[in-house]
């Protein structure tokens, strides 16, 4: 049979509470990195909810304004049409008076 020391016994002891020694600071060092992590990815996400609320904002603006350009754009195709009505009258009237002269 084997026969276990004071020496060894006590060795073993020591070997244990340092190896757990260990592996508890191993541990709170990952816990404090895995924290500091969290806190910093914490300030990106509130950075990010803030740029998407004023880009948002930004877009709700954009989509009214487009919406007055849309109107504002059919607005002037008719004032378009009506010129070109006018236009076209101008010159057929034009032309015959225009002819007129040439006969005199």
């Amino acid at each position: 049979m084997l026969q276990v020391t004071v020496e060894q016994n006590s060795m073993t002891g020591w070997m244990l509470a340092g190896v757990s020694a260990i592996i508890a600071t191993l541990s709170s060092v990952v816990a404090w990195l895995f924290k500091l992590r969290e806190n910093e990815n914490a300030k990106h996400i509130e950075g990010l909810k803030n740029e998407v609320a004023t880009i948002s904002a930004k877009a709700d603006k954009c989509e009214v304004e487009r919406g007055d350009l849309k109107t504002e754009c059919a607005l002037m195709r008719g004032k378009i049409e009506v010129l070109e009505t006018k236009l076209a009258f101008i010159d057929v009237n034009g032309t015959k008076y225009a002819h007129k002269d040439d006969k005199k």
